[in-house]
């Protein structure tokens, strides 16, 4: 059940931040010339400019909290590997008595 609502929660989410990047696209028509750290771009629309960040924005969100929780759980399934190999340590010393 879960898994449903977060599906769920995760495509609404998906669904306004593409609406919210039309409406930003949309309400700004202005040209603005842009110059990253190797890239210069003329006479860029700001609509263009401003969804452009947001997406990278959501991007690096995403990957950021994917590594944090991919470490967690690449922890949590070493300490299960442990304890799982102490427990059939365990077993194995009861059954010698």
């Amino acid at each position: 059940m879960l898994k449903w609502s977060k599906r769920i929660v995760l495509s609404l989410w998906l669904c306004l931040m593409l609406v919210v990047g039309f409406w930003i696209f949309a309400e700004n028509p202005g040209k603005v010339n842009a110059s990253f750290i190797i890239f210069a771009f003329k006479d860029l629309a700001l609509g263009h400019l401003m969804c452009g960040m947001l997406l990278l924005g959501a991007l690096l969100g995403w990957l950021t909290s994917t590594i944090m929780f991919g470490s967690k759980s690449y922890g949590h399934k070493r300490r299960y590997k442990k304890a799982s190999k102490e427990v059939e340590k365990l077993k194995s010393l009861q059954e010698q008595t």
